[in-house]
């Protein structure tokens, strides 16, 4: 089962707080958290395969929540997909492109988010380097 920790608004937390899906094959169980210091001290225990990090939090923002996440050994190499839709500019791109982030910059739906996880995935098992994608308004056929 792979474990997604999504990091952003209370507004979302009924929708995915323990939601388990099967897709492709693949099992996912998403953990919601709404504050960045939670979710360090959660992503230590829990070590998952992929972040969800919304830009704008609470505590801080995605790309600080990001590099504190990164700095730890242990989740240095795990994959994250940054969410900054209605607020992405030029400075945040180029945060984004320096850390290797995959950016959400409008809204998809589900099936494309899993898309993108897989990608995460399979590129984070095929190869030690990352890549940006920046996804704009994919629609599932």
């Amino acid at each position: 089962m792979k474990k997604i920790l999504v990091v952003g608004h209370h507004t979302f937390a009924n929708e995915v707080s323990g939601l388990q899906v099967t897709w492709g094959g693949e099992h996912y169980h998403f953990i919601y958290i709404s504050s960045g210091e939670v979710a360090l001290d959660v992503a230590r225990e829990l070590k998952p395969d992929v972040f969800l990090l919304n830009y704008a939090l609470s505590d801080m923002n995605g790309i600080e929540l990001y590099d504190r996440l990164h700095a730890q050994s242990e989740l240095a190499d795990v994959p994250a997909l940054l969410s900054c839709v209605q607020i992405f500019d030029e400075s945040l791109a180029e945060a984004a492109t320096r850390r290797h982030l995959y950016i959400l910059k409008q809204h998809v739906d589900l099936l494309a988010l899993f898309r993108l996880f897989e990608m995460a995935l399979s590129e984070l098992k095929t190869s030690t380097a990352k890549r940006q994608v920046v996804l704009q308004g994919v629609r599932a056929s």
